[in-house]
């Protein structure tokens, strides 16, 4: 009978649009903690907060609406003996406030920080704001901006790409950038999900926006690369330099972690393997033609004289050392000695510097790991672009040491995908699909998992999409036990029955009952099953290609 009445509000619906119950759906709420003006500061003692609407302020664990106040007038925050206070422009509003704090505001309103800067124009979020105490810090703060991740991606995407590279190159950078939002590489911080700068990856709120980015963000909504049925680490990075090089070798990772699917990949397949100095030395020596040709950074160089590289050695030795992935210490300039050579010891298959060797008359130092090589030879106080790099060194009569020069190519750890690579694949026609089908190796494009149970709040899901290729299969994971499934698709009703299976998936080709365009697909659990039992579903709209 309860079956009945959830099918008849479906109906309702899909005949009247209102939600009488909320069906999950792949577009979860995420935690974005937003830094000052240089990107390097989260912890605040006090900030000033505004609304283009009325703005709401509310204590989180009570619920209590603690001030509503007029648009743009600015409300300072600050923390004493680890609670809040509040003030406008001229008063106390009230103190000894519980943390958290969430502000809030109308629908088509904006919350802005005061003085802080994006791109050069005021911060401005959608979603809500949270100030949270940091278990770590006394009488600090963190600004957490809430919001779901669709819409995080909007501040996203025209932010990590330039809106110039075109449709088909941002529609893969937002399904990159919801990967990493779903799985990033490293958590520094424990009150939010995600940074807002490039240790992350760069989020600027909704004053920089764009249309067609917003059109990216869209078309591509829900959809993430997928391998071996797990959301995958969808690295990227500015320039690969026409060879994109492996996890591994780019991040030496201490438990020896590895992941297929970031391998590898040359531009052109013909070009060899460069982990040896004669196959390095020809490529990024010379222009081949490649996706990355038209970045500033495809290739480069840079030169030191002797004194000069010494100079730069002996300062930055003792932070690669306390990074540790340089040794010996150097514990004084005066126990470096005189450089005699730098060696490279190994590279990946991009040519990416692996490990090396900086020789001097008094000691040998390793050095390893791509960012502490680019860091460590710096010019003019900036890191090296990245660690595809020769070196050529000059030597006198007498063999000594003159001169070091330093031809490379790429910017960035150049593994997973690279975005002038991106661009340039997107104007020779490529779709958005195949550029990330190039860069990741065998992985399927699908929309974000669900998992259903007889749970009264988890038994609904709804799929809303967009299908550009008029193809997809649905798959239902089911390992437990007999599952009878209704199933929407846009408005035409289905009873699908899944067998409990070990194996990776059930799948169903449902193209036929699509459209190109939006598409929108529900899934009812029925609320009788036993609800310790769950079934994982979801939507493949791009298969692993076997054409590459």
């Amino acid at each position: 009978m309860r079956y009945k009445i959830l099918m008849l509000l479906i109906s309702l619906i899909l005949s009247f649009g209102q939600a009488f119950c909320e069906p999950m759906t792949p577009n979860p709420l995420i935690s974005v903690g937003i830094s000052d003006n240089s990107f390097q500061r989260y912890y605040y003692k006090e900030n000033t907060f505004y609304a283009t609407k009325k703005l709401t302020i509310i204590e989180k664990n009570t619920g209590r609406i603690v001030k509503v106040v007029e648009p743009n007038i600015p409300i300072k925050v600050l923390i004493k003996n680890n609670l809040f206070e509040l003030y406008d422009e001229k008063n106390l509003i009230e103190k000894n406030i519980q943390p958290p704090l969430v502000l809030s505001t109308e629908k088509d309103g904006f919350l802005g920080i005061y003085n802080l800067k994006r791109a050069g124009k005021p911060a401005l979020y959608r979603g809500k704001i949270e100030l949270v105490k940091p278990k770590c810090k006394e009488n600090m703060f963190l600004t957490n901006n809430v919001l779901n991740l669709e819409t995080y991606l909007l501040g996203v995407v025209p932010n990590e790409m330039p809106v110039k590279f075109g449709l088909e190159a941002l529609k893969a950078q937002a399904v990159a950038a919801r990967n990493y939002a779903l799985r990033p590489r490293e958590k520094k911080y424990h009150e939010f999900d995600v940074c807002d700068s490039v240790a992350c990856q760069v989020y600027f709120g909704a004053n920089t926006e764009s249309p067609l980015a917003t059109q990216a963000v869209n078309e591509t909504r829900g959809l993430v690369a997928f391998y071996k049925n797990d959301i995958i680490l969808a690295l990227y990075s500015s320039t690969a330099g026409g060879y994109t090089e492996s996890y591994e070798n780019a991040f030496l990772p201490k438990d020896g972690k590895t992941y297929p699917y970031l391998k590898a990949v040359p531009d052109n397949k013909k070009t060899p393997t460069l982990s040896n100095e004669e196959n390095a030395r020809n490529f990024y020596k010379s222009t081949p033609d490649t996706y990355d040709n038209k970045s500033v950074y495809f290739r480069w160089t840079r030169e030191w004289t002797r004194e000069e590289l010494e100079k730069v050695l002996k300062s930055g030795l003792s932070a690669a050392y306390k990074s540790g992935y340089a040794s010996p210490e150097l514990k004084s300039a005066e126990d470096f000695g005189v450089l005699k050579e730098i060696k490279v010891v190994k590279r990946g298959e991009s040519g990416k510097i692996i490990s090396m060797e900086i020789i001097t008359d008094k000691t040998k130092f390793f050095v390893e790991k791509e960012l502490t090589i680019r860091r460590l030879f710096k010019m003019n106080g900036k890191a090296l672009p990245s660690a595809n790099v020769i070196f050529e060194q000059e030597f006198d009569k007498d063999n000594n040491l003159v001169n070091i020069k330093a031809y490379g190519g790429g910017y960035g750890h150049g593994v997973g995908m690279s975005q002038f690579g991106a661009s340039a694949m997107a104007e020779k026609g490529k779709t958005f699909d195949e550029i990330l089908q190039h860069y990741y190796s065998d992985i399927e494009l699908v929309l974000v998992p669900i998992e259903l149970n007889s749970d009264f709040q988890n038994n609904i899901a709804l799929y809303d999409f967009f299908l550009e290729k008029k193809h997809a299969n649905l798959i239902i994971e089911n390992k437990f036990s007999y599952i009878e499934m209704k199933v929407v698709i846009n408005g035409k009703e289905f009873n699908l029955k899944a067998q409990p299976s070990l194996s990776r998936k059930y799948s169903v080709d449902i193209s036929q009952y699509l459209t190109q365009g939006d598409n929108k697909v529900y899934f009812f659990y029925p609320l009788d099953n036993n609800k310790s039992k769950s079934v994982k579903v979801f939507i493949e709209l791009y298969g692993i290609r076997d054409d590459k």
